[in-house]
């Protein structure tokens, strides 16, 4: 799914969602892989934002 939306850079994050141990954030992850638009947004979903945002 990752890589019929957003091509080669989606197959890319697929190893840092990979590493995911919590399944709620899994089922997030997943959820939001049909809605949101970029992959920064994607990556909001289980990663905390940098401290420079």
């Amino acid at each position: 799914m990752l890589e019929m939306k957003f091509g080669a850079d989606g197959l890319r994050l697929l190893s840092e969602i990979q590493q995911i141990k919590e399944p709620s954030v899994i089922e997030a992850v997943h959820a939001a892989i049909k809605d949101v638009p970029t992959l920064a947004e994607l990556r909001r979903v289980y990663a905390p934002p940098d401290d420079g945002e």
